[in-house]
């Protein structure tokens, strides 16, 4: 699997390859967002206030 994000100004983040037969649960999906993506925001964007959105894939959400 691949994810892939992008921001309104058509900046793109670098693309995450999670490797074949993981199964993205809530706690990969943290993971990813928490290692990968929070950073990546952090270096080009800070400290310009963001909105997050994502689908409603069932790992992005916890019980």
């Amino acid at each position: 699997m691949v994810w892939a994000g992008m921001a309104s100004d058509g900046n793109r983040a670098p693309l995450i390859f999670v490797e074949e037969g993981v199964k993205v649960d809530q706690a990969v999906y943290f993971y990813l967002l928490s290692e990968e993506v929070v950073p990546w925001v952090q270096r080009e964007y800070q400290p310009t206030p963001l909105v997050f959105q994502q689908d409603g894939d069932p790992s992005h959400t916890s019980k």
